[in-house]
């Protein structure tokens, strides 16, 4: 079993990817994408060819490239280059250049594309120079002020450096092409970027090498505007100059995705590592299950989702064995936090009645709620209970209580048949509402409900400034 530690939950741990097997746990169900998309390397990769697989954030492109590369592996030489770790390089041809290294072709061949490459910063270093220096190098009569010999000696070594890594692509001694992954080029600083994708575009225009670069379209975009201080600029334009082929990654069934970040998260853990007083497997099954329609039937993109769940298990990180059920708390509010912020704020400065919340938690879930139908079923009486446990400890936040004769007053309505019961549904079946507080009302200790939502509120505050994320 995992510990419930910081790391293991601080983001989505590397996946193994068995060399025989390479697609065995892919959980997003994406092994059926990789024929169409190895036939696009074999019909195209001799002639040289720019492809995008494209996504958001946080959907899983990374893993699913990694599982590709693996078994293509197996018929050709494969390169992966993560470009944001490289992003620090003045100019990316370098980074680029280096990773062929890694093919084992013919040593002297890598050797003269060093050399050209040397050539190739000498052609364009008088611009450079001029550009940092602000001195007139026309000026200089060695140098000369001939723009198109300048033009033409730097044409010259650019054609001579393609030709240098034709020639060392050529002599790989695995089926063409050459496969040359580039992955988080939208993560990179917006200079970076743009010169990365000039720099295959100019320089490795060549045959048999075949590009995939790993994106998030929106973000580069954004980079491409950075970069020529425009907004106006069509920035998906301008990438299609580079891309000769985008395949948008399909999402994932969004049930599928919730569990898969369950997993990778580690909630298991959270209701299985020596807790008290209740059943694991039901708490833990109770709470997926509600999850993934909560996300469904709110209609969250990916993203939020994957964001929603790292945040709710961060905020949960550490919790003391008796502090077990403040899941669903913490859950409510990080949902809320990053989908309802108006309201969040009104929880956090305690800004409703008990009523008023209630009726506010009833008109944000209503659409779960009528979708589970039945109240008798497991999952409603469930996602009720955790809404009645989430009021109650808002009853008793920022250390004082909102109602401090609300406990004895659903007691005195108990002794009276439920009559003049001091909270009441307006949307949800009355008698489990009830059945659920008086659970609640009996078990306050044991839940550590009076400890109220205050210290929940601080551990996802305190989850915000975490650097590992």
């Amino acid at each position: 079993m995992q510990s419930d530690n910081i790391r293991t939950i601080s983001r989505i741990e590397e996946i193994e990817i068995p060399d025989d097997s390479p697609f065995m746990y892919d959980k997003l169900e994406r092994a059926k994408y990789v024929e169409t998309l190895t036939q696009i390397i074999e019909a195209f990769g001799e002639k040289g060819c720019v492809m995008s697989l494209s996504g958001d954030w946080g959907c899983g492109k990374t893993t699913f490239v990694k599982m590709w590369q693996k078994q293509l592996s197996k018929d050709y030489t494969t390169l992966y280059y993560n470009a944001w770790q490289n992003d620090f390089v003045e100019d990316p041809i370098i980074a680029l250049v280096s990773e062929l290294k890694e093919i084992g072709a013919d040593n002297s061949k890598f050797r003269n594309i060093i050399t050209k490459l040397g050539r190739f910063f000498l052609a364009i270093g008088k611009d450079l120079l001029k550009n940092t220096t602000n001195v007139d190098l026309g000026a200089i009569e060695d140098i000369g002020n001939d723009s198109l010999k300048q033009y033409a000696e730097q044409k010259t070594t650019i054609d001579e450096l393609k030709k240098a890594l034709s020639e060392y692509v050529a002599s790989n001694t695995k089926k063409i092409p050459i496969v040359f992954f580039i992955d988080e080029l939208d993560r990179c600083n917006p200079t970076f970027a743009v010169k990365t994708l000039e720099r295959i575009k100019h320089l490795f225009d060549i045959p048999n090498i075949f590009f995939v670069l790993s994106i998030s379209k929106k973000p580069l975009e954004a980079a491409i505007k950075g970069y020529y201080g425009s907004s106006e600029i069509d920035a998906n334009e301008y990438l299609r100059r580079f891309i000769d082929f985008d395949f948008p990654i399909p999402q994932p069934e969004l049930d599928t995705y919730c569990s898969y970040l369950l997993e990778q998260y580690n909630y298991e853990s959270f209701f299985t590592q020596d807790r008290n007083s209740y059943n694991p497997d039901s708490d833990y099954g109770g709470f997926k299950t509600i999850v993934i329609k909560l996300c469904k039937l709110l209609n969250l993109n990916l993203r939020l989702v994957n964001k929603l769940l790292l945040q709710t298990r961060l905020a949960t990180w550490g919790c003391e064995k008796n502090d077990q059920k403040i899941i669903g708390s913490v859950f409510f509010l990080c949902l809320w936090r990053i989908t309802d912020t108006l309201f969040y704020e009104r929880i956090v400065s305690s800004s409703y009645s008990l009523q008023e919340l209630l009726e506010e938690c009833e008109k944000r879930l209503q659409t779960v709620f009528n979708n589970l139908r039945n109240y008798q079923t497991n999952q409603y009486r469930y996602l009720l209970f955790q809404v009645v446990e989430f009021i109650l400890r808002y009853n008793y936040t920022n250390g004082f209580c909102h109602d401090e004769n609300f406990k004895q007053e659903v007691r005195t309505s108990i002794q009276n048949n439920f009559e003049n019961m001091p909270l009441i549904p307006r949307k949800l079946d009355v008698q489990v509402f009830n059945e659920a507080l008086v659970f609640y009302i009996d078990k306050t200790n044991s839940y550590n409900i009076e400890s109220g939502l205050t210290h929940l509120i601080s551990k996802i505050n305190y989850q915000y400034g975490l650097k590992s994320l």
